[in-house]
This record gives C-alpha cells, structure tokens and sequence, in this order.
C-alpha cells in the first residue's frame, strides 16, 4: 500500500511538470506599471536554426543592487532568469523552462548594461509565449515579462537580427536619424533581401467614444531596393527618410521585420510642434487653433498648462506627467505610428496605467477600478491582423457609452 501511494505520488509530480496555470486568467496590469518597478529589460528574439532561438536580455546596471559579500573585495549583483515556454496565453501545459543564476561584479568601471543570452528550443514551425522571470536576489525583487515567438514561416521578424555598427544588438524598432545599422539573417545560404519603403503615417486615432474605428494603415510603398547577404550579414546602412521600412527574405511573401524612423529624438516629445499635437487629448480644438497661431508656441503651451492648473507649480508637475505618459506610450505601444497615437497609447496616456489586465492570444483587457464594481471601466483590445509590419497593435472596442467617463477623466486633468 505504501509503495502504491509512492508510486501515485511520483506520477502526479511527474505531470504536475510540465502544467501551469493559464496565464490568460492572471492579472498582468504590472507589464504596463513602469514606475512601480525597479527593473526594465529589453529583449530581442532570433531564431539561430529550425530547433532552436536565442533571447537576448538587455538590463541597466543603474537599476540593480551591488552589495559587497564579506568576505569578498567587490561588489556583485546576483540574478536569477527563469523562463517558461508555452504554445499561448491560453496553455496549461508548458513545452521547456529553465533556472539560469548570473552574477555581475564591478572591478574598475561600471559598466552600463549587463546583455544576457539563453537559448530556447523554440521548433520550426510554430508559435509561442515566452514567460520570462528576473529576480535581482540582493534586491528580493523579480518582474516578469511575456514575449510572443513566432516560428511559423523563414520570413518572420524574428528570423532577422538588427546590429548597430559596431556589432551591438539593437533592442528597439525604431531609428534616429543617422544611425547605421546592419541585418544579420539566419539562412547563411541566402545572398539577398529585399526592402520596401513606406510613407510616415500622420494619422492619430480617434476618441473612445467615436463611432469610427481606428484606419487601416496604407500598403502601398513608395520605394524598394535590395541589400546583399554575405554569410549571412548586410553591409551597414544608413535609413535617413522618416516611414517605415520592411525587410523581407522573400518579397513575394507579407510577412517581415520592420524598422521605424520617426523623428530625431523619439521616443522623447522635445519640440513645441510635438508638445502640441500629443495635447489633442486634453484641449479642445479652439484652444489648438488659438495656440498653433501664436508666433511663440512654447510659450502658449506653457500657458495652456498654467491655465488649466492654475499655478505654476501645478502646471508644471501636469506637464511633467503628460509628456512622460506620451514617452512611455511611445516605448510600450508604438506600431506604425507614434505608441501615443494608438488605441491602447491614447487610454494609457489620459487614464494612465491599468488597474487590471487580462490578455490572450488575440486580446487585451483593460480595467480601472475593481473588476466587477460598477463604478470600474473596462476597455476591450482586439489583436489588429490586417497589417504585416507589426504584431503590437490593438484595436479599441468602441462605444459611446465612453464618452461621459472619458470627459470625467479630461476634466481631471483640467482642474
């Protein structure tokens, strides 16, 4: 009998394994909460073979604690990457995950970033979630973040790695203006890609509460050239036109990584011309018109803001946290336009960040308030499929029983 029990136990230890709870039914609110965290990684994924991706992690060193072990001369920071692979956010089951420990020690200068590489067995074809647990252990403290992977075909972004000119990883998708860069791409056997250019998109999405939904970005590019692989990497090159730009190993294909050029100092809001269009949330158009005649346009917008505030102090402490909101939108949210000009950058902005977040495979919930209570607004995301040049945008579910909550909220802001 007791070996009967043994051998049951051992058995539901053995598929408790390879089981998780769905991370669809847990609240992520803390992925778009950047101020209540000590730690914000950057990843990229690449897809090295058929069987097999690298994840590279990007940490500040600023945002971890060195301590100085006793018996030890220098300062480390110890770390823990923990990573779980799942099929979605619906899974119960995950296929790999690992415990990596690293640690990092100041001798002489301190670097600026720890880069970080684990290796997941992400087969060809498919697509997954990547979990991705950091714990800095001087701290007590861990984030999480979850990264899509999408191995479905060889022409995925993914498959391509972007460097900076002196063979860095880049870890983000857009580009100043003279930056150069290069293209690695996993097929070495491959001697071309192909680059399509498309215009800037100007448009900004509209209210909550509006019956029109968000437009579809246009598909028509308006320049195209080729670059030439040897062993697998480009030359570097050099994208000064603000739009977007679409590489692709085979361009009969839609699939593709792209790269965004916006303006020089993006994701930052640094001109008054900037500083003007990001205020359409919160101004009326009058107030617009009036600020966009002024010959002086900062000046104006200062007196916007001292106007609503009532006090320079306070005008200044709004100003302050409108135009982070704007930037961070920007780093969270942006596709082929401005994060703050999307559906889930225009909420984030006025509303700030979630209280609640549930996501899936195809969809974003977003709760302020408790879940449940009546006074609480929900705003529903669609996963946006019509466009290949990016998997981060969300399409708001509209309606007009939004619009009360919405001015409730803009009057916030405005008293």
């Amino acid at each position: 009998m007791r070996n009967l029990i043994l051998i049951i136990f051992l058995f539901l230890l053995i598929i408790g394994c390879g089981t998780t709870s769905k991370v669809s039914n847990q609240d992520l609110s803390f992925i778009y909460d950047r101020g209540a965290a000590y730690i914000h990684p950057s990843f990229v994924v690449y897809h090295t073979s058929d069987s097999s991706s690298t994840l590279f992690i990007k940490i500040n060193t600023s945002e971890l604690l060195y301590t100085k072990p006793p018996t030890k001369n220098n300062y480390f920071a110890n770390l823990t990457f923990s990573y779980t692979l799942l099929n979605s956010y619906d899974s119960k089951t995950f296929i790999d995950s690992d415990t990596i420990l690293y640690s990092d020690t100041i001798q002489g200068t301190k670097k600026d970033f720890i880069i970080k590489t684990i290796d997941i067995k992400a087969k060809f074809p498919g697509k997954y979630l990547l979990k991705i647990t950091i714990k800095d252990e001087n701290r007590k403290y861990d984030c999480q973040s979850f990264i899509n992977i999408g191995k479905e075909n060889h022409n995925e972004r993914q498959f391509f790695l972007i460097k900076n000119k002196d063979n860095s990883i880049l870890f983000q998708n857009y580009l100043a203006k003279n930056q150069e860069i290069k293209l690695e791409y996993f097929d070495k056997t491959k001697t071309s890609i192909y680059v399509k250019r498309f215009p800037h998109v100007y448009y900004i999405t509209p209210l909550p509460y509006s019956a029109v939904n968000e437009k579809p970005v246009a598909v028509h590019a308006d320049s195209s050239f080729s670059m030439q692989l040897l062993n697998g990497s480009t030359e570097t090159i050099t994208l000064q036109h603000a739009g977007y730009y679409h590489f692709q190993s085979d361009s009969s294909q839609t699939k593709g990584l792209t790269l965004y050029r916006f303006y020089n100092d993006f994701p930052s809001i640094t001109t008054p011309e900037q500083m003007l269009s990001s205020l359409r949330y919160l101004a009326t158009k009058q107030e617009l018109d009036k600020i966009n005649l002024q010959k002086d346009k900062k000046e104006a917008i200062d007196n916007f803001w001292l106007d609503i505030a009532g006090n320079p102090d306070r005008a200044l402490e709004l100003l302050k946290k409108y135009y982070t909101r704007i930037k961070e939108a920007n780093e969270i949210f942006s596709t082929y336009m401005e994060g703050w000009k999307t559906d889930r950058g225009m909420i984030y902005v006025v509303y700030g960040p979630p209280n609640e977040v549930y996501k899936s495979s195809v969809s974003e919930t977003w709760i302020y308030g408790t879940s449940g209570h009546l006074l609480s607004v929900k705003f529903d995301f669609s996963h946006d499929e019509r466009t290949p040049f990016t998997d981060n945008n969300y399409v708001l579910d509209r309606s007009p029983g939004f619009k009360d909550n919405w001015y409730q909220m803009v009057l916030l802001w405005r008293r």
